[in-house]
């Protein structure tokens, strides 16, 4: 009796190949434009597939932002590695990582939709507020402070000005990176 031959599972490859679809979908179109069956037929998975590793559409949502996250967080941890400077090390890391175009257009409109998806998403806003908190918990204390706080804040506003089409004009916006980053070298403890 012939059998037919046997396909291996490669479940990561498969997760991995619907992620990417996910992210390029929200990319171009926004996060709103993830759907199931659009996300399997760009990954050439069946439906059934998707759903075997992503039970709803949330679940595919949340692994993406997950994935998001884990770029963003190699980001801040390549430009840590290269900043000789302790003081403002991450604060400065952060406005480098979300406020400087990135290598890839795409990841930035994905890190943008993504940011922008927080406002309606309340389990995306606390996974994204467990993440800064522990991020800031392993900081230094100068990156602990109001000023530093507030250079994030600067940081995330000009992140979401251009996730808007919003930014400001190129000249201006470098000043205020300028700015910015000039502030985080003089950031000092909060006073008790």
């Amino acid at each position: 009796m012939n059998t037919p031959p046997h396909r291996k599972n490669e479940p990561d490859a498969v997760r991995a190949k619907l992620l990417e679809a996910a992210a390029r979908i929200a990319a171009e179109q926004g996060l709103a434009a993830i759907t199931l069956h659009a996300v399997a037929r760009m990954a050439g998975v069946s439906k059934g597939g998707l759903l075997h590793h992503y039970p709803s559409r949330q679940h595919l949502v949340e692994a993406l932002y997950a994935a998001l996250l884990s770029r963003l967080d190699q980001r801040i941890r390549n430009i840590q590695a290269n900043d000789p400077e302790p003081v403002g090390r991450f604060t400065r890391a952060y406005l480098s990582a979300v406020a400087l175009p990135g290598d890839s257009p795409d990841e930035s409109r994905l890190l943008g939709a993504a940011a922008l998806a927080m406002s309606s998403d309340l389990h995306l806003a606390e996974t994204w507020n467990r993440w800064i908190a522990a991020h800031i918990a392993r900081s230094g204390e100068e990156d602990r402070s109001p000023a530093a706080a507030a250079i994030r804040c600067a940081a995330d506003g000009l992140w979401l000005a251009d996730c808007s089409h919003t930014a400001l004009p190129a000249a201006m916006r470098s000043s205020v990176l300028a700015l910015l980053t000039a502030q985080t070298f003089h950031l000092a403890p909060d006073a008790p």
